[in-house]
C-alpha cells in the first residue's frame, strides 16, 4: 500500500515537472514563431514593392542571419517538447530509449523524471520571461538549414547549384582580371554574373552589391561615365570605394568639374582622396587646378592648401595665391595658430594685385601679429615693415613710406631690403 502510494506521487510530481517544462518550451517557441512570422511579412512585403531603394538588397534592418538563427531555435525548442515528453514516459525501468529523427541522428535521452521512491522534487515556476534553457541536440536537419539567400533560391530548384558554380566561377574569374587591370575582361564577366543571377535569382542575391562595386569599378576605369554614375545614384555596399576610384579618374583625364561634383558628396576616404589629388597636381606643377581642388573643405586640408599657395605665387599667379591664402588664415584661426606669415603673405598679393587698400589692412594686421610673437628687433618684422613702406610708395603716400622706412635697422636701408624691391 505505501509503494502503491509513493508511485502515485512520484507519478503526479512527475506530471506537475513535466506540464511545467512543457509549458514554458512552448511559450518560447510561441514567441519566437512571432517574431520569425513577422520577419517573413516584412521580406515579402518588401519584395512585392517592387524593391524601390536598391534592387537585389534586403530591407536595410533586415538581419537575414538572425532570422535563421530564430528558426533554428524555434526548431530546438520543438524538440525539446518531445525530449520531455519521452523522458517522463516511464516512472520505472531503464532510461529512455534512443530517439532517431529520420535516422539523421542518434541521441540518447536522458530520464529526467525522478528516481522510484525517492523525494520529489519541488516544482520551480520560472518568470514568464525568462528564456528556457534548450537541450544542445545536434540534429543533421538542423544543421543543414539555410544560412544565406543563395542557399534559400538554390534549395528551391534542383538545377540552381550549377547555377550557382558557374556565376562564382565567372566571379573569381572577374575580381582576378580587375587585380591585373584587364578592365574590360573583367566588365564582359560581371556582365554575364549580372544577367545570369537575375534570370536565375531576380534581384536578390548575395553578390549584388560586390558585383555592382566590381563592374562600376571596371566601368570607371574603360570611361564608360554613364554606366557609372548610374550605379552610384543606388545605394550598394562598396559605393564609396567606386566614388573615390570615379574622383581619380575624373582628375587623370581632366574632367574637372565631374570630379569636383564627386568630392562634394561625403564617403568614406573621401578626405584621403581630395589630398592625393591635390598633392598629385601640385607634383605635376597644375596649379590652377590644384585651385580648384584646394577650394573644398576637408579635413587635413591645410598641408596642401601651403603647396598650392606657394606655386601660385612662384608663378606670380597673384589672384589664385589670395583665394588660397585667405582658406589657409581660416585654417589658422580655427586652431588658434599663428597667422603673421599668412598675413604678410596676403598683404603682398594684394600688392601684387595693386590692391592697396586691402594690402595695407592685411600688412598692419601682420605688423599687430609680429609684435605680439617675434617683438620689435627681430627680422621678421623689419620685413613686415618694409613691405608697408613699398605699400605706401605704391599707393602714392611716399611720406609715410619713409616714415616706415625709418623704423628699419640701417643696414637694412643700404641694401638688404631696398624699398623697391618685392618679398
Amino acid at each position: 500500500m505505501v509503494g502503491l502510494m509513493i508511485f502515485r506521487e512520484t507519478a503526479a510530481q512527475g506530471n506537475q515537472n513535466l506540464d511545467a517544462a512543457v509549458n514554458r518550451v512552448e511559450t518560447n517557441l510561441s514567441k519566437r514563431m512571432v517574431t520569425i512570422e513577422a520577419d517573413v511579412k516584412r521580406l515579402l512585403n518588401f519584395l512585392e514593392s517592387g524593391i524601390n531603394t536598391s534592387p537585389g538588397t534586403l530591407p536595410p534592418d533586415f538581419d537575414f542571419t538572425a532570422f535563421i538563427t530564430n528558426i533554428k531555435k524555434s526548431a530546438k525548442s520543438a524538440r525539446s517538447v518531445v525530449f520531455e515528453v519521452r523522458s517522463s514516459q516511464s516512472l520505472e525501468g531503464p532510461p529512455s530509449p534512443t530517439i532517431s529523427i529520420g535516422a539523421l541522428d542518434e541521441t540518447p535521452v536522458p530520464n529526467l523524471s525522478p528516481p522510484l521512491g525517492g523525494p520529489s522534487s519541488p516544482t520551480v515556476s520560472a518568470p514568464e520571461d525568462a528564456e528556457t534553457p534548450e537541450i544542445d541536440f545536434p540534429l543533421a536537419d538542423l544543421q543543414t538549414l539555410p544560412t544565406s539567400i543563395g542557399e534559400v533560391v538554390s534549395s528551391l530548384d534542383p538545377g540552381a547549384d550549377l547555377n550557382f558554380l558557374v556565376i562564382q566561377k565567372w566571379r573569381d574569374k572577374a575580381a582576378k582580371r580587375l587585380a591585373e587591370r584587364n578592365y574590360a575582361e573583367a566588365k564582359l564577366l560581371l556582365e554575364r554574373v549580372v544577367k545570369r543571377s537575375e534570370k536565375s535569382y531576380g534581384n536578390l542575391y548575395e553578390w549584388k552589391d560586390d558585383t555592382t562595386k566590381m563592374l562600376a569599378i571596371s566601368n570607371c576605369h574603360l570611361h564608360r561615365w554613364t554606366e557609372v554614375e548610374d550605379a552610384i545614384a543606388t545605394s550598394f555596399n562598396g559605393r564609396d570605394e567606386v566614388l573615390r576610384s570615379l574622383a581619380k579618374e575624373y582628375c587623370a583625364e581632366n574632367k574637372t568639374n565631374e570630379a569636383l561634383k564627386i568630392l562634394k558628396i561625403e564617403f568614406e576616404g573621401r578626405d584621403e582622396t581630395l589630398s592625393s589629388i591635390v598633392t598629385d597636381l601640385c607634383v605635376q606643377k597644375k596649379w590652377d587646378i590644384a585651385v580648384n581642388f584646394a577650394g573644398i573643405d576637408f579635413v587635413g586640408r591645410e598641408e596642401p592648401l601651403e603647396i598650392v599657395a606657394a606655386g601660385c605665387q612662384q608663378n606670380s599667379m597673384w589672384a589664385e595665391a589670395t583665394k588660397i591664402l585667405k582658406e589657409i588664415l581660416n585654417c589658422k584661426l580655427v586652431r588658434k595658430a599663428q597667422t603673421a606669415e599668412t598675413l604678410h603673405a596676403l598683404a603682398n598679393a594684394s600688392l601684387q594685385q595693386k590692391n592697396f587698400t586691402e594690402a595695407r589692412d592685411w600688412c598692419r594686421d601682420a605688423v599687430d601679429r609680429r609684435i605680439a610673437t617675434v617683438g620689435k628687433s627681430d627680422i621678421l618684422f623689419y620685413h613686415t615693415i618694409n613691405l608697408l613702406a613699398r605699400i605706401y610708395l605704391g599707393d602714392g603716400d611716399p611720406e609715410e613710406a619713409e616714415a616706415m622706412r625709418s623704423l628699419l635697422p640701417q643696414d637694412l636701408l643700404d641694401g638688404i631690403l631696398p624699398c623697391g624691391n618685392a618679398y
